[in-house]
């Protein structure tokens, strides 16, 4: 959002156009409400992390849009009448373009956080009984880590960070032991999570 608004601000500004123009209306009202009902709550969440107020942003942008509206016709009048500015506005939206395409191209293969997970799970073809509790160890990887997502998206999984379930998922380099009774499940080399499985005859 906020190369958008950037990119109105200048041109509210570069046309002399008052943010006086700014109508909050109805209609701007109803959508911020939804979007503020769609992520306040997690504001007294245990759970708190930007990714939960993404589906929030659609609504916010609405809001925005209804609220701004007469500044948008008002610089799309601008903009038909003045070639010059149009001319200006149609390349540095082509700029806009080539460098966010050029950015997706050099990006496409990089998963940042998730590369462990895909490495450590996903590519070793591990097979993992659906709706099932993991225990894993430290917590911190449940709160700040993105393996939840996907062990809920691939496996239909959940995590906790109380031991004893069937599984268990320890992050490597750090002080965590593994309980007896477990063997591991995954292979080496792994980048950062190392799986276990409780043998049979540990199983309750």
């Amino acid at each position: 959002m906020i190369v958008p608004l950037l990119i109105a601000g200048a041109l509210t500004l570069a046309t002399r156009l008052s943010f006086r123009r700014i109508q909050f209306n109805r209609q701007a009202l109803f959508f911020l409400l939804v979007a503020l009902a769609a992520s306040l709550p997690f504001l007294i969440s245990t759970r708190q992390h930007a990714r939960y107020i993404l589906h929030s942003f659609p609504f916010f942008v609405l809001s925005l849009a209804f609220a701004t509206q007469n500044i948008a016709a008002q610089i799309e009048s601008i903009l038909t009448d003045n070639r010059s500015i149009r001319r200006s506005i149609a390349a540095a939206a082509v700029l806009f373009f080539v460098i966010a395409l050029s950015s997706m191209l050099y990006l496409k293969d990089h998963d940042a956080k998730r590369r462990p997970f895909y490495h450590d799970f996903y590519l070793q073809n591990i097979e993992l009984p659906q709706r099932i509790t993991i225990s894993v160890c430290p917590e911190d990887i449940i709160l700040h880590d993105w393996l939840f997502a996907d062990m809920q998206r691939f496996y239909r999984s959940s995590l906790t960070p109380e031991m004893g379930h069937p599984y268990l998922i320890i992050a490597k380099s750090n002080n965590c032991t593994v309980p007896g009774g477990y063997q591991r499940a995954n292979q080496e080399p792994a980048i950062k999570y190392e799986l276990y499985k409780k043998s049979q005859g540990s199983v309750k």
